[in-house]
């Protein structure tokens, strides 16, 4: 039976479309659902308008290869449909067992690009920046970045070109009573072996300072503390890039508005786990 982690989630919930980076977004989905022993969901969402605007008459099928217009087949659509869903599953089932973590899979209809209904509180919402190159191309804007300018809940923002590579990034909030951040960013650092670094405020006190010196030697005596002059979208933007972080987990209260905060959150230098 599931059960809740000290974060307070169950599992994570990764919603793909049909044009999602499908290894990307469940890899690393399957990374963090791991490092916080959680179980992973995957969600395909089918497109409802798109299956509306194809029952239309008028409606035209574009060879992207070609160009060549077309009569929509539907019965060629729900096949194309029914074999990425058979795709996705295989992914999932793979990194599923790679971990290995617990998996379930759905398939519902609903519009892309709108936060999924009946989410629980206890689940973490998983969502690509990018979707695949099209026909070999630049790769498509992600629908989902909408949702991660506006969703309150937690969130892992997938990077368009996620690093594998980089470390574990923690942005240490300013409520001296919760520092979920830094448990959070610890648990994911010790299950992926990965250095971790927390950035802290330069205002922050020296008592609060020496107890996070402590807290880090116990648990991870190799993890780093750097001061950062304000967590503002900009200056995280410029850390992340340059330290090509494989994740960065923070607040989304902890985040100083600059003016970039929707372009930080829509197109992220690397992953973000929001909590």
């Amino acid at each position: 039976m599931a059960k809740r982690t000290d974060q307070g989630l169950r599992r994570v919930v990764v919603a793909l479309d049909a044009a999602a980076d499908v290894a990307a977004a469940i890899g690393l989905a399957a990374s963090v659902a791991r490092g916080l022993e959680l179980e992973l969901h995957a969600l395909l969402v089918e497109d409802e308008n798109l299956r509306r605007l194809a029952e239309l008459p008028f409606s035209q099928a574009v060879d992207t290869a070609t160009a060549r217009r077309m009569p929509v087949d539907l019965v060629a659509l729900r096949r194309e449909m029914d074999v990425t869903a058979a795709r996705i599953r295989r992914v999932l089932e793979s990194s599923a067992a790679e971990q290995p973590l617990p998996w379930s899979f759905e398939v519902r209809q609903a519009p892309i690009g709108a936060e999924p209904a009946n989410l629980a509180e206890d689940e973490l919402l998983a969502l690509g920046m990018a979707s695949r190159p099209a026909a070999g191309l630049a790769r498509m804007r992600s629908p989902w970045r909408a949702v991660a300018g506006r969703a309150r809940r937690p969130l892992l923002l997938i990077a368009e070109r996620p690093s594998a590579a980089g470390g574990v990034i923690a942005v240490y909030g300013a409520d001296e009573g919760e520092r979920r951040e830094v448990e959070t960013s610890l648990r994911i650092a010790r299950a992926w072996r990965k250095p971790l670094t927390v950035l802290v405020p330069e205002t922050i006190a020296a008592a609060a300072l020496s107890e996070l010196h402590a807290r880090l030697h116990s648990e991870l005596a190799e993890a780093v503390v750097q001061a950062i002059a304000a967590p503002s979208p900009k200056a995280l933007r410029e850390f992340l890039t340059a330290a090509a972080a494989s994740l960065a987990v923070l607040r989304r209260e902890s985040l100083v508005e600059d003016g970039d905060l929707e372009s930080f959150l829509g197109a992220p230098p690397s992953s973000l786990l929001l909590i």
